[in-house]
């Protein structure tokens, strides 16, 4: 094969939380508000082609620009800090307490190369019945025949506020080994310790009582559902109409 790898010329810029639905529309007007969870729409502003989709690391709705023209992002970030002075807006980072509070999962920790979509619940994003071939098909149809052996649930732990995330920390049923942490952190808002863990089937039912090995000590935890936190209906409804 005579193959070329290069890394396209994209740059992505997120704009989150409650009021950012007000900057975004301020930008590019009010059909933003329209735009449904995880869709998309290509556009043209100021002579640059811009990806604007309504996704992002955030509980509380946002959108992400992505930028196809890597010389205008200096210009681009000026002109969404300007368009935010109303409404107080501030840089940040990608915060992990909200992913995990509002169940976004993480490549290469709550999903990797040893996990499936049915392990991890991601089963409505998998089409078996297309015509289309894809490299897995088959074997994801066993699997959805076989069932899965495994789950991803949420686990509260019950110990002091979590000052480092998760190391690999297995969950164990009496003195058996059920299953891993993949993520964990303190949540403020809750006040308590919220993981993601994959857990032998027959204790992935919420509200069972299990054991997690935190290296210096050992900590009781409880299953609960995914998401911790979820304030997607009420985006849906109130700001997007949706």
């Amino acid at each position: 094969m005579d193959v070329k790898i290069q890394e396209p010329d994209v740059s992505p810029l997120a704009i989150q939380g409650p009021k950012s639905f007000d900057v975004v529309a301020d930008l590019f007007g009010d059909w933003v508000r329209n735009l449904k969870y995880f869709w998309f729409r290509e556009i043209e502003f100021q002579g640059t082609r811009i990806v604007l989709a309504r996704s992002g690391w955030s509980k509380q709705g946002g959108y992400e620009l992505y930028l196809q023209d890597g010389s205008f992002g200096d210009q681009l970030w000026e002109i969404v800090m300007e368009a935010g002075k109303p409404y107080d807006i501030q840089p940040s980072t990608p915060s992990p307490i909200e992913r995990v509070e509002s169940g976004l999962l993480n490549y290469w920790e709550d999903v990797t190369e040893d996990t499936n979509p049915y392990e991890v619940g991601l089963e409505n994003f998998v089409d078996l019945d297309q015509e289309a071939n894809f490299i897995g098909k088959e074997a994801l149809k066993e699997i959805k025949t076989a069932g899965v052996a495994r789950k991803l649930v949420g686990l509260e732990i019950h110990s002091e506020p979590l000052s480092q995330s998760a190391q690999n920390w297995q969950v164990f049923s009496e003195d058996q080994v059920v299953g891993q942490i993949t993520s964990a952190i303190y949540s403020p808002d809750l006040e308590k310790n919220i993981a993601y863990a994959l857990i032998a089937m027959e204790h992935t039912i919420p509200g069972t009582k299990l054991v997690v090995n935190l290296e210096d000590e050992t900590s009781p935890a409880t299953v609960t559902k995914i998401p911790f936190i979820d304030n997607r209906d009420k985006v849906w409804r109130g700001i997007m109409n949706h």
